[in-house]
C-alpha cells in the first residue's frame, strides 16, 4: 500500500518538478484570479437566514424570529457587525397589542437599506401584566344569514331570531381575554329547521380556549318560522265615488278574492273587514256597462291573485 501511494505521489510531482520560478508566478496568479472571480459570483448572489431578536416593552422580552434576505456582500458586512441581539423602545400607553406590520419598521431602521427583512413569527405581540385578571363581555348574534338560506320558498321568519341571554361573560389572564372577539355569531349547524327552531349551546362549544371562565354554562337560540298561504275572501262590492249610492246597483254585488300572504296579516284580514276593499268607480260608469272591480287593502305583503268575476254589471236607477 505505501509503495502505490508513495508510485501515485511520484507520478503527480513530476510535472511541477519541472517548473521554473517564473512558471510558479504564474500559476499562483492564475489561481488568485481564478479564486478572486469565483469570490465575486458567488458572493453577488442573494442568500437568507433567520435568527430570533429579542423585543424588549415594558419590562417584558418577546422573541421574534426574523428572516433577513440579501446580496452575499451585504450579509458578509452584516456579518462584521456588532450582533444585534436586542431592541427596546416605547409605545403609548394605550397600546396593547403590538402587530408585525407595526413592529417591522422599527426593526428595518437598526438594518442596512439593501436587506430585505421579514417577520416570520409571531403575527401580534401581546402586551400584557402577567399575573392580572380580567372579565369581557362578549355579544352572541344570531346567524341570521344561514337561517335565510336554509328557508324554504313559502316560508319566512314569523319572529326574529333571539339570542338568551345576549351576552357571554369570560373571565381570565388579560393577554388571553384580550384575543377574543366583542361579537360572536352563533354557528348553526342544523341541516333544515322546522317551525319552533329551538336549540341550546353550551358556553364551551362557542369559546374553547382553555384557563377561561364563561357564563352562563349554556345559551339558547329560539325563532319561529312562518309559511306563506292562500285564502279566498268573498267581498261585498262598494260604490266609489257615485251619486246618491241608494240609486245604483251592481250585478253581482259579492265577488271572490284570493289573496296570498303570510297567516297573521290573513288572519288579520278575517278581523278586521276594513282592511280589504273591493269597488267600483263611478269615472267608469259613463263608457261601459260592466265595471272592473278593484281590490285594495292597508296590510303590506298581501298579494291579490285574482278576483271573480273580475268585473260587475251597472244597474242603472
Amino acid at each position: 500500500m505505501k509503495k502505490f501511494l508513495f508510485t501515485v505521489w511520484t507520478a503527480f510531482s513530476v510535472p511541477f518538478r519541472q517548473l521554473t520560478s517564473q512558471d510558479i508566478k504564474a500559476l499562483a496568479v492564475c489561481m488568485l484570479l481564478s479564486t478572486v472571480f469565483w469570490l465575486s459570483v458567488t458572493l453577488s448572489k442573494t442568500y437568507s437566514t433567520s435568527y430570533t431578536l429579542h423585543i424588549r416593552l415594558l419590562s417584558q422580552v418577546h422573541p421574534v424570529q426574523v428572516e433577513i434576505k440579501g446580496s452575499g456582500w451585504s450579509l458578509l458586512r452584516l456579518s462584521f457587525r456588532p450582533l444585534l441581539d436586542t431592541l427596546a423602545f416605547t409605545l403609548p400607553s394605550d397600546v396593547d397589542v403590538l402587530p408585525a406590520r407595526r413592529l417591522l419598521p422599527i426593526i428595518k431602521q437598526h438594518f442596512p437599506d439593501d436587506l430585505e427583512i421579514t417577520i416570520i413569527s409571531p403575527e401580534n405581540i401581546i402586551l400584557y401584566e402577567p399575573s392580572r385578571l380580567t372579565t369581557k363581555k362578549i355579544r352572541l348574534l344570531p346567524p341570521t344569514e344561514q337561517i335565510n338560506e336554509l328557508l324554504c320558498d313559502s316560508c319566512y321568519i314569523a319572529s326574529a331570531p333571539t339570542v338568551e341571554p345576549s351576552h357571554l361573560i369570560v373571565e381570565g389572564k388579560s393577554e388571553k381575554i384580550k384575543l377574543l372577539p366583542d361579537t360572536l355569531v352563533l354557528p348553526l349547524y342544523a341541516l333544515s329547521i322546522n317551525e319552533d327552531f329551538d336549540i341550546s349551546y353550551r358556553s364551551r362549544q362557542l369559546i374553547s380556549q382553555k384557563d377561561i371562565q364563561l357564563q352562563p354554562d349554556a345559551v339558547r337560540l329560539h325563532f319561529r318560522v312562518g309559511y306563506f298561504q292562500q285564502i279566498t275572501l268573498q267581498l261585498p262590492v262598494e260604490l266609489k265615488d257615485f251619486p246618491e249610492k241608494g240609486h245604483w246597483q251592481i250585478h253581482p254585488s259579492k265577488v271572490k278574492v284570493q289573496l296570498s300572504g303570510k297567516a297573521e296579516d290573513l288572519e288579520a284580514l278575517k278581523t278586521s273587514p276594513r282592511a280589504i276593499q273591493a269597488w267600483v268607480s263611478f269615472e267608469e260608469s259613463s263608457s261601459r256597462d260592466s265595471l272592473r272591480v278593484q281590490v285594495t287593502t292597508s296590510l303590506n305583503g298581501i298579494q291579490i291573485k285574482a278576483i271573480t268575476p273580475s268585473q260587475v254589471k251597472l244597474l242603472q236607477p
